[in-house]
């Protein structure tokens, strides 16, 4: 049973198509990606999650339950807003919260001393958030979505705004929630590298269309592979790798890395034969370039691979 299954789901505002007849499924216990640039769908698709937009068209279930008038799914899932929070205390906030779930007394107690340690906020957790750093906040929110125990938690663009330390810790936390507490992490990121690192599967939405859906290897498939190679040595140069046979293109890294790309066989590029004959030639490196989420985010954008 997917954690989420979301069917041939439209929404449109005026002429607008924000969603256009999407369908993906979040398998429970994993951390899922949600990827795309500005405006394609991201936030409407999560809006819709939670049920605070309506579809025009299409089914979405969470937990094999329809979302639709569904009071009781709100305790099973929580989210991680990119919204700011309100002037008061964390503490205060996400007691706040534990009450909303039914959380009292002593099992509160004991809840939020968790949380807390969890999420390493104990030291500023009863300051008022307006004095608090974004990555400070960003703990808040995490402890605020944590304290109902949930078992799904929709983030949205969770470590916008986070120092590279604040990031590493979000998301060594989301692999410890996933993997040790066995919930299920649904992010929306513009960060790729991050995505790239942590998701197990992930959907790549651009104008309100599911472009790229799967696991990396799966939409890597999807895509050609262009005979592209990363070469560095002495005395290469833009004009010699230009004139020589079988080149098609070649992007400068330095002034002695280059990536070429060619119209030869993989297994037998004849240019690398005439770079190794060549008398003004000493070549450090030649390594085959691979296929990362961030070419394949490029070449889905720009319509190359389809779900």
């Amino acid at each position: 049973m997917p954690a989420i299954e979301v069917e041939n789901v439209s929404k449109s505002y005026g002429s607008v198509h924000a969603l256009d007849d999407i369908s993906f499924k979040v398998k429970r216990n994993t951390i899922f990606g949600f990827l795309g640039p500005n405006g394609a769908g991201k936030s409407t698709t999560i809006g819709i999650l939670l049920q605070f937009l309506k579809q025009d068209r299409g089914t979405v279930r969470i937990f094999d339950e329809d979302v639709t008038h569904n009071a009781a799914l709100k305790s099973r899932l929580s989210i991680i807003p990119d919204a700011d929070l309100p002037r008061i205390s964390g503490l205060k906030l996400i007691r706040h919260t534990a009450r909303y779930y039914g959380h009292q007394g002593q099992q509160l107690r004991e809840q939020l001393n968790r949380i807390v340690n969890q999420v390493g906020i104990r030291e500023f957790v009863g300051r008022n958030t307006k004095t608090l750093s974004k990555g400070q906040k960003t703990k808040i929110k995490i402890a605020n979505a944590l304290i109902s125990d949930p078992e799904l938690i929709i983030a949205d663009e969770p470590t916008s705004g986070l120092d590279p330390m604040a990031r590493t810790d979000f998301l060594r936390l989301v692999d410890r929630l996933v993997n040790e507490e066995d919930k299920t992490f649904f992010f929306s990121s513009h960060v790729i590298g991050e995505v790239e690192k942590i998701a197990d599967e992930l959907v790549i939405l651009n104008r309100g269309k599911v472009v790229a859906n799967g696991t990396l290897a799966q939409i890597g498939q999807l895509i050609p592979t262009p005979n592209a190679y990363q070469i560095s040595g002495d005395g290469l140069s833009l004009s010699l790798l230009e004139s020589l046979e079988g080149i098609t293109d070649v992007e400068v890294i330095s002034d002695e890395r280059f990536v070429v790309q060619t119209s030869e066989p993989q297994n037998s590029p004849q240019f690398l034969m005439a770079l190794l004959q060549h008398p003004d030639v000493l070549l450090h490196s030649f390594t085959r370039e691979s296929m990362n989420l961030e070419k394949i985010f490029m070449h889905s954008v720009n319509g190359g691979a389809t779900q």
